[in-house]
Formats: structure tokens, C-alpha cells, sequence
């Protein structure tokens, strides 16, 4: 049995098969002025949108940020954890048409180099249309990378700088994660996006990893380590001379979710200095997703999940965007 609606919402739905586009759904037929209307078209605007109101879907979902790689097994200068990856979720209710086509990213896990120093993780998230900040559903910050004694930063919202003399400093939803003064090789701070690229004496700056983790620079000696992606990244850390020392870890990634659509999102943040991911004991959680690199291993890459009326999609790292089309 069709639901009755008020006559004020009757005219709004009136409104509707009229608009060129009309808010999240879109219709069968769009008119403009001075175009001819018919009855059939007319009706099946109608039906699509008196469909909608009555059978609204439940569409929730999940993200976690790639982790950070560690560092170096020496027990004098190294041991040091990657910053694991932010979670991210958002519970939404009917306000996304069928049909319409979702762009997800799943963000690498960050490298460990083989030195002492790593890069940092890929954000995890879902966007309607291209990936840029504008187009952000969800993302998952990716925690920093860790440098030789000092932990990197866990991504999240808040997320958290690295550890150390010259960390990077954590990715917020208003600016790139910051560098540390004073450093003889600084950092550079992250970006929409993207994680900062670490500072060293020498070497190459390298790619930044699928997700935007922020790379390191091959070939230097005494290096910081690369931040978090996220909305915006995680700063890189610095570095002194081998004669001076100090370095640091690497920035997390911001975690974001949008408002534009209504619903409820939260984050979970990692913690710094603990390589398990956050919410990990959810019933959608693949094991060991977005975890921190242990000593001397990568980073665990990310996850995102799409849940539709009680149906999951999974979606693990590929290294490349993937698309998820609404139901």
C-alpha cells in the first residue's frame, strides 16, 4: 500500500519532476524551459521518486587507512613501530541514487626500506566522482612511517605527529601535517592528499605511495620517514647529520567524513607507539588491515567496505582506483 504524503510535500515532489536535477536522486528525465513535457515522462519521474521515499536504503560505510612502515631490527638505533591507519565510517540513509557511480581508493601500505627508515601509509576512501577532497564520502588517514628509534604517527581525527626530535607533525581537515624546525635535512609538509616527503642527507626523493604515503629519500643516510595521506597528509620528519643525530617519525593522515549527504559518521583513531589497527574487532574487518609495520616489516595496506541494506562489498588494495555503482 502506497504511504500518504501532506500536499505541502506533494508540491515539493511536484517541484522535483520538474528540476533539471533534483538533489541526490537522478531522475529518469531532466527538462529545461521550453521543452516539451509528457505524461509518460511526467510518470515516471513520479514513480522513480514515490519508489525512493518508500523503499530508502541503508548504506553504510567503512574505511581504514594503510599503516605506516617500521623501522630497522637494531636494537641501538632502530625498533620502531609505523603509525597504524585511522578508521572511518558513515551510515547514510537513501541519499544516494541507484546508479550512481562511487570512485574507492585503498590505500598501500608503507615500505619499510631495508634502512631505518619508512614510508608513510595511503589513505583508504570513497568519492563520488574523481578523488580529490571536493569529492570526499569518507577517508581513513594513513598513519606515518618510523625512523630508526622513533615511532610514527597514527593517522585519524585528530591524528598524531611522529615521535622523536623532528617528527612530522599530524594531517588536521584544515592544513597538511606540519614539519619540525631545526632540522640540518627538513621534511616537507603534507598536502591535500598527500603525505610529506622525509628529509635526509643525500639520497632520492622517491614516488609516494598509492594513497598518497609519503615517501622517503633512497640512498640517505640518517633520514626521517614519510607522513600519512589523509585529507590532508601527515608532515615528513627531519634530520640531522650521523654526527649530530636526531630524527623522527613520520605525521598520520587525517580521517574526514562529509555532512553533504545527512547521516552519522565517526572515527576511530589509531594509537601511536601500538601497531593494530582501530576497530579491528568489527564483523566487517579483514585481518591485519591498516595495521602498523612491526620492526623491520610494511605497513599493512587498508580496507573499505560498502554495506547496502545488510549487503557487504569488500574492497582490498589493487593499486589502483575501483568503482562501486549503487544499487
Amino acid at each position: 500500500m502506497m504511504r500518504s504524503y501532506p500536499s505541502t510535500l506533494l508540491r515539493v515532489l511536484g517541484a522535483l519532476l520538474l528540476a533539471p536535477s533534483a538533489s541526490a536522486y537522478t531522475l529518469p528525465f531532466a527538462f529545461s524551459a521550453g521543452t516539451p513535457i509528457s505524461a509518460s515522462q511526467m510518470n515516471a519521474n513520479f514513480s522513480y521518486i514515490i519508489n525512493a521515499l518508500n523503499n530508502p536504503k541503508t548504506t553504510t560505510f567503512f574505511a581504514w587507512g594503510g599503516g605506516g612502515g617500521g623501522s630497522c631490527a637494531v636494537s641501538s638505533y632502530g625498533n620502531a613501530l609505523g603509525g597504524p591507519g585511522g578508521f572511518t565510517n558513515l551510515l547514510t540513509a537513501g541519499s544516494l541514487a541507484p546508479g550512481t557511480v562511487l570512485t574507492v581508493l585503498v590505500g598501500a601500505g608503507g615500505s619499510f626500506s631495508g634502512d631505518c627508515q619508512s614510508y608513510g601509509g595511503g589513505l583508504s576512501g570513497i568519492f563520488s566522482g574523481s578523488v580529490s577532497q571536493a569529492n570526499a564520502l569518507i577517508i581513513a588517514g594513513g598513519g606515518g612511517g618510523a625512523a630508526y628509534t622513533n615511532n610514527g604517527g597514527a593517522g585519524g581525527n585528530p591524528a598524531s605527529a611522529g615521535i622523536g626530535a623532528y617528527p612530522g607533525g599530524a594531517g588536521t581537515v584544515g592544513a597538511g601535517g606540519p614539519i619540525t624546525a631545526g632540522a640540518v635535512y627538513a621534511g616537507t609538509a603534507g598536502s591535500a592528499l598527500l603525505g610529506g616527503n622525509a628529509g635526509g642527507n643525500g639520497g632520492t626523493v622517491q614516488t609516494a605511495l598509492y594513497g598518497g604515503g609519503g615517501p622517503i629519500r633512497a640512498g640517505a643516510s640518517w633520514a626521517g620517514a614519510g607522513g600519512g595521506g589523509g585529507y590532508y597528509g601527515g608532515g615528513g620528519s627531519g634530520s640531522n647529520t650521523v654526527s649530530t643525530g636526531g630524527t623522527g617519525g613520520g605525521g598520520g593522515g587525517a580521517s574526514y567524513y562529509t555532512t553533504n549527504y545527512g547521516g552519522t559518521g565517526s572515527y576511530i583513531n589509531g594509537a601511536t607507539g601500538v601497531t593494530a589497527a582501530p576497530n579491528n574487532t568489527s564483523s566487517v574487518y579483514t585481518f591485519n588491515a591498516g595495521a602498523g609495520g612491526a620492526i623491520a616489516s610494511a605497513g599493512s595496506n587498508g580496507l573499505v567496505v560498502i554495506m547496502v541494506n545488510g549487503v557487504t562489498t569488500t574492497f582490498t588494495y589493487t593499486g589502483a582506483n575501483q568503482s562501486y555503482t549503487m544499487p
